[in-house]
């Protein structure tokens, strides 16, 4: 019967593009201006747009000037969305869910002047916004609900109260970074024991969420491709020898330390026992690090012990370690230097203003790479459509089946000091959220007021560039595609029936659906899936929560049975799906096959509407 139901499922909604670019630009706006900076969010949304138009005319220029004017071509503006897209964006943006029917229809009726302003600020002071931004948070530091046998919790609803009340930014990091303690007397420490006492790993995600810097590779040699070598990585993480991580019964005269210890621990000889805590405290003994016993370079001999080192900002990035001796803790602190390192660089507000962009507008310059993988155990063969703005993906990692899976980590070419205008155009965001003092809400506010996130998504070619001027075409997160999921499945009605994305576990089962979707195992940073894998189109298609979504006797569908006249009903399905009202065809075409299959047809509608390809993203 499925198979009938592909013709109505193409006919019902069309593959998203631009439809076309309006006339160009009639010129480029000058940069932000000097002097006072008004605070206002349409203040600050002002001067981001004419960041934007400044860098997008800048390369517009560069590229064009080996070219005959009679060649080149103009640069365009795309056009403002209709309220029915722009309410659709702002709340699958800020709210990580689809809009309800009532909402979107009071919405396209009212004739409020700055409705869509309005729209934004109410959505952001509401709770379900706090949650979307812990989710961010969440899977960008890793968090899971058990390290080593020992609970997280108290940890993860600090991060959470964090997120819901506006913990500015740069003191929530300096935090995480330097507090100690047990995790359920001082949450902020449990950052620190994400791996278990590996600091070396702890430090590699430090750097690179913090500072977008990739040292991974020098973890074995010197990196191939940066400035970053074998020995500075170790003189970064000898940087946390200034905390001890521990586990025992609490009390203890003598705890067991994890780090720093030389030489690796045994899995099962780290795991926390009933009974014990694992804690951080400030080192009581100065216990180095040491090169491993494979190192190759002239600067040390393996097994020296390496002093620690912070390195020096340079235009092109980290430059020589400068020495320093780790302090004990101050008022029972540890990495203060450390943190102070990270907050204090430039590259900081750079990266969080980043962040932030990249949640609303995407990151549109992508390269593409096409993975075809044979599972010889099952005689099954995977195709993965892998796009990211840089070599890094998250795994290999297997998934369940044996299928291999890559994702999207956050990398902005930040430290590329080649990109003039882009370095320029960023530092006016940083500008910007250093201003609001950190508050990714207000910074959030602002980006959602400007023109450009009001104007038609682009489709950027794989491997080509994207402008800043518009919102990016993108695969919604897994945790959206679950919420949405969750309301259908519901008619809504997610409260006690079901679990939303923020209410699930830290780290769901691998047999849970929100995990076909993409939700991360948290062992890297940003490492929720945004690809298009045969375990997404298997969900979608057969999974258990869309055949209860779209069963017979489903809320849902119960209830377009019963809504008369026909027009309206399918009115309703769209706007449940979707978040949109239906074409006038598109509404015939439901219609009409509606009163064809009398017993499945709205069954069937609510199927087909979860396996288009607007029902997984944003545009």
């Amino acid at each position: 019967m499925r198979s009938s139901l592909m013709t109505l499922l193409v006919a019902l909604v069309a593959v998203f593009g631009p439809a076309g670019l309006p006339a160009s630009v009639p010129g480029i706006m000058v940069a932000a201006q000097s002097g006072s900076f008004p605070m206002t969010p349409e203040a600050v949304a002002g001067r981001i747009d004419q960041a934007i138009l400044q860098m997008e005319g800048d390369i517009w220029r560069q590229q064009n000037a080996k070219v005959e004017p009679a060649q080149r071509k103009p640069l365009k503006l795309p056009p403002q969305v209709s309220d029915e897209v722009f309410i659709r964006r702002a709340y699958l943006d800020l709210h990580a869910r689809l809009p309800d029917a009532a909402t979107v229809r009071s919405f396209l009726v009212s004739t409020h002047p700055q409705k869509r302003q309005v729209l934004v600020d109410r959505l952001l002071m509401d709770p379900m916004s706090g949650a979307r931004r812990f989710l961010r948070l969440a899977d960008m530091l890793r968090v899971k609900d058990v390290v080593l046998g020992y609970p997280m919790r108290s940890y993860v609803e600090w991060l959470r109260a964090a997120a819901a009340n506006d913990m500015p930014y740069d003191r929530m990091v300096r935090a995480l970074l330097t507090s100690s303690g047990d995790v359920g007397k001082v949450p902020a420490a449990g950052f620190l024991m994400t791996d278990g006492g590996l600091m070396e790993v702890t430090m590699q995600e430090i750097v690179r969420v913090f500072l977008d810097e990739n040292i991974q590779c020098a973890t074995c040699h010197d990196h191939p491709f940066a400035d970053t070598t074998q020995m500075q990585y170790y003189q970064l993480a000898a940087s946390l020898t200034g905390v001890e991580v521990t586990k025992g019964v609490p009390g203890a005269v003598q705890p067991q330390r994890l780090w720093p210890a030389r030489g690796a621990m045994a899995e099962p000889d780290r795991l926390v026992m009933p009974g014990e805590q694992l804690a951080t405290q400030p080192a009581k003994a100065r216990v180095p690090i040491f090169l491993p016993n494979d190192y190759l370079y002239r600067d040390g001999k393996p097994g020296d012990a390496v002093k620690p080192g912070l390195p020096v900002w340079t235009p092109k990035g980290m430059g020589v370690p400068r020495a320093f001796v780790p302090a004990t803790g101050r008022n029972g602190e540890v990495a203060v230097e450390l943190a102070e390192w990270v907050i204090g660089s430039a590259r900081f507000a750079e990266v969080a203003a980043l962040r932030t962009w990249q949640e609303l507008f995407g990151l549109p310059a992508q390269a593409a790479d096409v993975l075809i993988k044979e599972d010889f155990a099952t005689g099954k063969t995977a195709v993965e459509v892998y796009q990211s703005r840089s070599c890094e993906g998250a795994g290999p990692r297997t998934e369940t089946g044996g299928y291999m899976g890559y994702g999207n980590r956050f990398s902005t070419f930040v430290g590329d000091s080649t990109n003039e205008p882009h370095r320029r155009f960023t530092q006016v965001l940083a500008a910007e959220l250093v201003r609001m003092k950190y508050n990714l809400r207000e910074f959030e506010r602002a980006l959602c007021h400007t023109q450009a996130y009001q104007r038609q998504a682009q489709v950027v070619a794989l491997g080509e560039p994207g402008h800043a001027f518009s919102p990016a075409f993108r695969r919604l997160r897994a945790e959206t595609i679950w919420n949405n999921l969750v309301l259908v499945q519901t008619d809504g009605a997610a409260v006690g029936k079901a679990l939303l994305s923020h209410e699930l576990p830290q780290v769901p089962e691998i047999e849970h659906p929100s995990r076909a979707l993409g939700r991360a195992d948290r062992a890297w940073g940003d490492d929720s899936l945004r690809t298009i894998t045969h375990r997404l189109v298997q969900t979608l298609m057969t999974g258990d929560t869309v055949k209860q979504a779209s069963a017979k006797d489903g809320p849902l569908v119960q209830r377009l049975k019963n809504t008369q006249p026909g027009d309206l009903a399918v009115e309703e399905a769209f706007l449940a799906v979707l978040g949109r009202l239906p074409t006038h065809v598109e509404k015939m075409k439901t219609l009409d096959y509606c009163l064809e299959n009398l017993g499945t047809g709205w069954s069937d509608t609510v199927w087909s509407l979860l396996n288009t390809s607007e029902f997984v993203f944003q545009y």
